[in-house]
C-alpha cells in the first residue's frame, strides 16, 4: 500500500495536495468537454503507468462517464460530445506510443552504458581489439537509442504543456533513468582507460544530454488551437529531426586500438 511518504519521496507531492489538485481540476472539467477530454486522457495514462490518479482512486472511469453524461444531457444532443470521444482515444494512443517507446529506448541506453563499464572493468583496463571495437559500438548506438527517447520526450512534454497535464511531469518524475550520471561514469572510466593504456574508446557529452527541454516549446506556434494541436501533435517530435542538437555528436569516439 502507498504510503503519503511514498508520494512525497516518489513525486515530491504529499498524498493530500494530490487529491487537492485533481479535485480542481475534476471540478474545471465539469461541463467543460476540452477538459473533460484531456482529464480522461490523463485518467487512461494513469492506470496504465500506475501513477497517483489511478493509485489515489480519486478518478476513475466511473466518474468519467458520468461527467460525460452531464454534459450530453446538458447539450441535448447525444453526439455532441462525439468529437471530444475522438480525440482522446487519438491522444491517448498517440502519447502511450511515445511513452512506452520513451521507456524502451531509455532502458536500452543504460543496458548499454552499463554493460560497456562492466566490459572494461571485468578486463581490468586491459581490452583486445574486438572487445575495444564492440564496447565504441555499444557506446554510439546507445546515443542513438537516447536520441530517439528524447524525440519521444519532446511530444510528451509539447502535450504536459500545451493542454497542462500534471500526470505526464509524474510519470517523468516516476520513470526517468539518471543517464547524465551513468555518461559520467563512462567518461571516468574511460579516463582511467587512457591514464592506463593511452587508449579511449570515447567520452560523452554531457551538456548535449536532454536536449528535448530545449526544444519542445519551440513549435508550439503550430498548437496554439485545439484544431492545430490535434492536426500537428502526431508528428510534432519529427519537425525537430534535423535540428542542430539532434545533429549533434553526444558520444564522441575515441582512436581505434
Amino acid at each position: 500500500m502507498t504510503t503519503n511518504d511514498d508520494y512525497l519521496i516518489e513525486y515530491g507531492y504529499s498524498e493530500k495536495a494530490l487529491k487537492s489538485y485533481y479535485d480542481k481540476i475534476t471540478e474545471e472539467a465539469e461541463g467543460n468537454p476540452e477538459k473533460l477530454s484531456y482529464l480522461d486522457v490523463q485518467r487512461q495514462i494513469s492506470d496504465k503507468y500506475d501513477l497517483p490518479m489511478y493509485t489515489l482512486k480519486h478518478i476513475n472511469d466511473q466518474l468519467m462517464f458520468f461527467m460525460k453524461m452531464n454534459y450530453i444531457q446538458a447539450q441535448d444532443d447525444i453526439q455532441s460530445y462525439d468529437r471530444y470521444e475522438r480525440n482522446t482515444i487519438k491522444l491517448y494512443k498517440i502519447l502511450d506510443k511515445r511513452i512506452s517507446d520513451w521507456l524502451i529506448r531509455q532502458s536500452k541506453v543504460v543496458e548499454n552504458i552499463q554493460e560497456s563499464i562492466l566490459k572494461v572493468l571485468e578486463n581490468d583496463f586491459d581490452l583486445d581489439k574486438d572487445t575495444f571495437t564492440y564496447v565504441g559500438g555499444l557506446l554510439t548506438i546507445s546515443m542513438v537509442r537516447y536520441k530517439e527517447s528524447e524525440l519521444d520526450m519532446i511530444t510528451v512534454k509539447a502535450v504536459r504543456d500545451c493542454i497542462s497535464m500534471f500526470e505526464l511531469n509524474l510519470l517523468i518524475e516516476k520513470y526517468q533513468k539518471d543517464i547524465k550520471s551513468l555518461c559520467e561514469k563512462w567518461n571516468d572510466i574511460n579516463n582511467k582507460l587512457k591514464e592506463k593504456t593511452g587508449n579511449s574508446i570515447g567520452t560523452f557529452n554531457v551538456e548535449a544530454l536532454n536536449f528535448s527541454d530545449l526544444l519542445y516549446k519551440t513549435k508550439f506556434d503550430l498548437l496554439n488551437t485545439y484544431k492545430n494541436f490535434f492536426k500537428n501533435i502526431d508528428e510534432y517530435s519529427s519537425l525537430f529531426i534535423d535540428s542542430e542538437p539532434i545533429n549533434k555528436n553526444i558520444f564522441v569516439k575515441g582512436g581505434d586500438l
